[in-house]
């Protein structure tokens, strides 16, 4: 495993600030899926949610989260790069999750995000996302 240069380091840390964006704006799903390949996989599981493998899944749950949701707020914090093997670059950070559903539920979540992307032809995209607790969950 070689560094992982400046510019892939800064594409990584950018794609979780632009996906993140599109989520706590409700932007929808296609704002959202701009951000990963067309056979990126998002593992939640490890927080209660699914895990969604392609397009279509992840479209689905984020094209939910919009209609469902009065609001989103992520940080995103510590990016720290954990891999590079000349074509992908894995990255992690802290992210602190909140929202507020049309229902009146909230939730927080303490986060751990592990990004595996790529270049593409369309620029860089990820093609894994998953989370992991780094605090127990709110009660």
């Amino acid at each position: 495993m070689s560094e992982m240069p400046n510019n892939v380091r800064a594409a990584i840390y950018r794609i979780m600030v632009e996906y993140t964006h599109a989520v706590d704006t409700l932007a929808g799903a296609d704002a959202a899926l701009a951000n990963f390949t067309d056979d990126a996989v998002i593992d939640f599981s490890a927080v209660g949610f699914p895990k969604m493998d392609g397009t279509e899944e992840i479209r689905d749950f984020y094209a939910s989260l919009s209609e469902n949701m009065t609001h989103n707020f992520h940080r995103v914090t510590n990016p720290r790069p954990v891999s590079w093997d000349g074509k992908v670059g894995v990255m992690e950070a802290y992210v602190i999750g909140m929202g507020q559903s049309k229902a009146g539920d909230g939730i927080l979540v303490h986060v751990k995000y592990r990004m595996e992307a790529e270049e593409t032809a369309d620029g860089w995209k990820c093609r894994y996302l998953a989370v992991s607790p780094m605090m127990p969950p709110a009660s």
